[in-house]
């Protein structure tokens, strides 16, 4: 448990670095081709992208997660489009020393997975 503690701690103090990699994540993910893309995929998306500027925070934080990786826990699911914005996610969050199963706790806390 205090390891979960610590990686909740983790996430929440870097919030604000994670809203700014939302906006560019959302800026990059909704000028993507579609064309290239499912239809279920394309929804899945949209449902999932609100507006940098209202999104709820823990819901931007949900987004970054599952491009990274989803799991049948995930509320969404869109590694489908980690080829666009993959990269740009994984070279942020390394230099925010945060790593992909660091996002569970507090998206677990956030009501964004299931508990386990």
């Amino acid at each position: 448990m205090a390891d979960d503690f610590t990686k909740l701690e983790k996430i929440e103090s870097q919030q604000e670095e994670l809203l700014n990699l939302y906006a560019d994540t959302f800026r990059i993910l909704t000028n993507i081709n579609r064309d290239q893309y499912e239809s279920k995929a394309l929804k899945e998306l949209d449902d999932a992208l609100d507006p940098p500027d209202v999104i709820e925070p823990a819901k931007a934080i949900a987004v970054l997660k599952s491009i990274l990786g989803s799991t049948s826990d995930d509320k969404m699911a869109l590694e489908y489009f980690y080829r666009e914005a993959g990269g740009l996610l994984k070279d942020r969050l390394k230099e925010l020393g945060i790593e992909y199963h660091d996002f569970h706790p507090f998206l677990r806390a956030k009501g964004w997975l299931k508990s386990s």
